[in-house]
């Protein structure tokens, strides 16, 4: 978490990753999401979790989800 300034207030933020590992061959996630207000990163999880999870594909046993298109999870990058 971090304070940004977004549209002239001071908020609380964050910026999303995914990937990486713990470990003895830990590896750093990519940040995909930058300066997230607090108050909207359910909502953003929310769109950002299907597309990911239907890029590594169905787990074993379910049915793939439905694409979410890349432009639902851009929206703060350049924030």
């Amino acid at each position: 978490g971090k304070n940004t300034r977004i549209d002239g207030e001071l908020i609380d933020a964050v910026d999303v990753f995914v990937g990486g590992r713990a470990g003895p061959n830990a590896t750093p996630g990519i940040r995909i999401l930058e300066n997230v207000p607090c108050a909207e990163l359910p909502h953003v999880l929310e769109r950002v979790i299907p597309y990911l999870s239907d890029k590594r594909g169905p787990a074993r046993g379910q049915a793939a989800q439905p694409q979410v298109p890349a432009a639902a999870a851009t929206h703060h990058a350049d924030a």
